[in-house]
């Protein structure tokens, strides 16, 4: 098994002499925002609280998570080590926790503030990972806008075998060869 997926991830274009340094601020600004997502999971090492609660404090307000190993490593976009490093994401993050509820407003006040705060954060997130598809797909030679085309048109080469669509399958058992990893089906036609 270790051959076939050295052999796969060798085979993968890499650009040896291109600035990948883009690539690295956005893939930390999606693991920051998607850390701000988690803040309101209960069962995240990164838990602050609900978002309810959070809907109703401000970027200077929100605290921060409870005493667990990983917790550590969080810090919210306005703290210095983030700003220093990524001034745009800091200013983002004001623009997006900037709004906030009373804490004696209604539930639906409350749950519009959370939500809003959500599905744009889910937005920016989206947004970044495709400039960061964009970027890969430029660094290796491909079209994103062509590779995007043809998976709508269902086209996925290398896996069409009509010479094997009529023959009924059988389980033939695990192996560690072929690119299936594992799951071995024979044809007894």
């Amino acid at each position: 098994m270790r051959k076939v997926l050295n052999g796969a991830i060798a085979q993968l274009p890499f650009p040896h002499q291109a600035d990948l340094s883009e690539l690295g601020v956005n893939a930390d600004r999606v693991y920051r925002l998607l850390s701000l997502l988690r803040c309101a999971e209960e069962v995240s090492p990164l838990f602050v609280a609900p978002s309810l609660l959070l809907a109703t404090r401000r970027p200077q307000q929100l605290g921060g998570p409870l005493s667990h190993v990983h917790s550590s490593q969080f810090h919210w976009p306005t703290e210095v080590t983030v700003e220093t490093r990524d001034p745009s994401l800091s200013t983002r993050f004001i623009e997006i926790y900037q709004s906030a509820s009373l804490l004696s407003a209604t539930l639906r006040e409350l749950a519009k503030t959370a939500l809003n705060r959500k599905a744009t954060v889910e937005q920016e997130i989206a947004t970044i990972e495709d400039a960061i598809d964009e970027r890969v797909y430029e660094l290796i030679g491909l079209s994103l806008t062509v590779v995007r085309s043809q998976a709508r048109r269902g086209k996925r080469p290398g896996r069409h075998r009509p010479d094997q669509a009529s023959r009924p399958e059988t389980w033939a058992g695990p192996t560690c060869e072929g690119p299936t990893f594992g799951l071995v089906r024979s044809r007894d036609g």
